[in-house]
This record gives structure tokens, C-alpha cells and sequence, in this order.
């Protein structure tokens, strides 16, 4: 299982000779669940990879773009039977046993190095797999949790900017000053004020880049605190669901929406856990 907190990107969908037609909506759209789906609907036959090993070799883009990449991809994924290919990023909870990143990474390896596409013998075909959705970023922020800690970093947001707002308009109309008689003044004053000056406005930067770091580090403290709540929650969902992958509906182009746990994995994260407090380190 990838850890819950990992952050979360695409849904790479590769067709399998079982792969029906695709269609385009957006972003988690819903459709109506059928009155009686068939089990491939609900159980394809999944491989999940974690995408980064695609990366260009300077480290930039992963490279899904590239159409013989894509087509080695294809080959692997029907090699094994697999229907979906899911980016482990997308991948919120679900058993290690679908992850064919080794086996694909040392395929693509093996590609590039000879330019011709080598024989293929999986290891394993791919499972069938039970999925459930979940918007993680609405049980994150939606919960009662989620929103007390978002009200409170609005409010410690807006106080950091006031205690430092007056001190940064002084600074700002003494360099405007100074600027319109510095070419008036001595070598030596000249570079006393202006040596001055700088270092105040430096020393106003730091103040206030620690407070962005202070904040910054409460917000991932308490994010983990609702985090650490939600993750035993999904697991028991998925378990009494009989899911084997619950994925991030921002990964979800169309589904169904007998899949989405959403609503009750909120209801019971607040159940749990109504608020969390937003700590800062009061180190200097």
C-alpha cells in the first residue's frame, strides 16, 4: 500500500484487448451505476506502476507523451492481460501485488537499450481487482477537521501579514528617501545609510521567511494528524467493500457512482476527529 499522505497524480489508462471505448468528461464526472454491473466492470484486470521510473534521463518529464514508450507500455500491459494501468500515485490503498514496476522498468530498459522489443515472458498475469474511489483533497479539506485547520491558517496567514505590513511600508518609503537624496550625500554617509538600510530590509525578510517556514511546518503537523485518522478509515471501507485498490477520484476521468466512498469516509473521519490544532514552533 502506498502511504496515504504520498502525494497524489495521474491515471494512466492503457487499453488491453478487453478495454472498451473510451469517453472524455471531466475530472471525477459522474454516470449512473448500472442497475446490474458485470464483474469485468467493477474487477478489470489492473497493473499499477509507479510512473516516475519513465522519467526523461535529466530527470524532467515522465515520459508518457513518447508514442514508442507508449506502445512498449501497451505490449506489457497486454502481455499481462491487464485492462487498466494505474499511476501508484493515484493509488490512495490497495495490495502490493499489483505493482509491476520492477518488471515493467527492466523491459523499458531493455528497450532502449537495443531499439527492438524484447520477448516477453511475464511473471505474473495481471488481478482482478475490486476498486473504490476516493477525493482525498475533500476528506483532507471537506471534514470538520480539514476545515477548522484551513480557517486557521487563514487566520494565522492574515496575522503574519499584518505584524509585519507597517514595518514593511517604513522600510519601503525610507529606501524611496534615501534614493532621492543619495546622490547628494558623502561617500562615506552614502554607504553607511544605504549599508543600514539593507540590513533591516534583510533582517525583514528572514522574520518574515521563518514565519512562512514555522507556518508551513504546523500545516504539514496537523495535515498528518488528519491523515493518521483517515488512513485506519479507508482501510475498514475498502475491507468491507471487498476492494482491493481505492484510487483518487481527481484520477477518475467518468465512474460510476457506486464506487465513491467519499461521503462516508468523511462522515466517519469526523465522527472521529472534529478538529485539529494549527501549532507553531515559537523558536525565535
Amino acid at each position: 500500500m502506498t502511504r496515504f499522505a504520498a502525494a497524489l497524480a495521474g491515471f494512466l489508462v492503457i487499453a488491453g484487448s478487453a478495454q472498451a471505448s473510451s469517453t472524455q468528461a471531466g475530472p471525477g464526472a459522474d454516470i449512473a451505476a448500472p442497475a446490474s454491473a458485470a464483474d469485468a466492470a467493477y474487477s478489470p484486470r489492473v497493473l499499477v506502476l509507479d510512473l516516475d521510473f519513465l522519467r526523461s534521463p535529466d530527470g524532467g518529464e515522465v515520459l508518457t507523451s513518447d508514442p514508442e514508450i507508449v506502445e512498449r507500455l501497451r505490449n506489457f500491459a497486454d502481455a499481462h492481460e491487464a485492462s487498466l494501468v494505474i499511476d501508484r500515485k493515484a493509488v490512495v490503498a490497495g495490495a502490493p501485488g499489483f505493482d509491476a514496476t520492477k518488471e515493467a522498468s527492466l523491459y523499458l530498459e531493455a528497450f532502449r537499450k537495443t531499439g527492438t522489443k524484447p520477448n516477453l515472458r511475464p511473471t505474473l498475469l495481471a488481478s482482478l481487482a475490486r476498486m473504490a474511489v476516493i477525493d482525498r483533497q475533500a476528506l483532507l479539506n471537506s471534514s470538520r477537521a480539514g476545515a477548522s485547520l484551513a480557517e486557521q491558517i487563514r487566520t494565522r496567514t492574515k496575522n503574519n501579514e499584518d505584524a509585519v505590513r507597517s514595518e514593511s511600508e517604513d522600510l519601503k518609503q525610507e529606501r524611496a528617501d534615501l534614493e532621492y537624496v543619495l546622490a547628494t550625500l558623502p561617500d562615506d554617509e552614502k554607504s553607511e545609510r544605504t549599508a543600514d538600510l539593507e540590513r533591516r530590509e534583510a533582517e525583514l525578510h528572514e522574520k518574515v521567511q521563518r514565519q512562512k517556514d514555522q507556518l508551513k511546518a504546523a500545516i504539514a503537523v496537523a495535515q498528518k494528524q488528519i491523515e493518521d485518522a483517515a488512513v485506519p478509515i479507508v482501510l475498514e471501507i475498502m475491507k468491507s467493500r471487498g476492494a482491493d485498490l481505492v484510487v483518487d477520484r481527481q484520477a477518475v476521468v467518468i465512474g460510476a457512482r457506486g464506487f465513491d466512498m467519499t461521503t462516508l469516509a468523511i462522515e466517519k473521519l469526523d465522527a472521529a476527529l472534529a478538529h485539529v490544532d494549527l501549532v507553531l514552533d515559537q523558536a525565535p
